[in-house]
């Protein structure tokens, strides 16, 4: 198996990549909901990373990357055929990248000046 390495913070504890990675692409051939994340992660692909990549390129590309990675998810059989609707539709969930930057730099910020105190 494959390991990944999480250069991303992950889902637990308020990611801003929730709303994206937890919503449903479909029913699988099972009947159980699938979400980005499952489906991105059944096809080995570390979906908080593929989150904030697609976050930082511009909504079309991303949704033609995300409808690329999806239409191969073959557990849901309408998937292929519906992948760019489905994921247009998704990446407006990703946050936006100005606002995902700022708020990095906010966050950052106070400990980036409390460790330039420290002698």
């Amino acid at each position: 198996m494959k390991q990944m390495s999480r250069n991303v913070e992950p889902a637990i504890g308020g990611s801003n990549f929730n709303n994206f990675l937890f919503s449903p692409i479909g029913t699988d051939c099972f009947g159980a909901q699938v979400s980005v994340a499952s489906a991105l992660s059944r096809l080995d692909i570390d979906a908080w990373a593929e989150a904030a990549v697609l976050a930082q390129m511009p909504h079309d590309a991303a949704a033609r990357r995300l409808a690329k990675s999806i239409s191969r998810f073959s557990e849901i059989p309408q998937i292929e055929r519906d992948s760019e609707k489905v994921a247009l539709n998704l990446v407006r969930l990703l946050p936006d990248r100005k606002l995902t930057e700022l708020r990095h730099k906010l966050t950052r910020w106070p400990f980036e000046l409390w460790q330039s105190w420290i002698p």
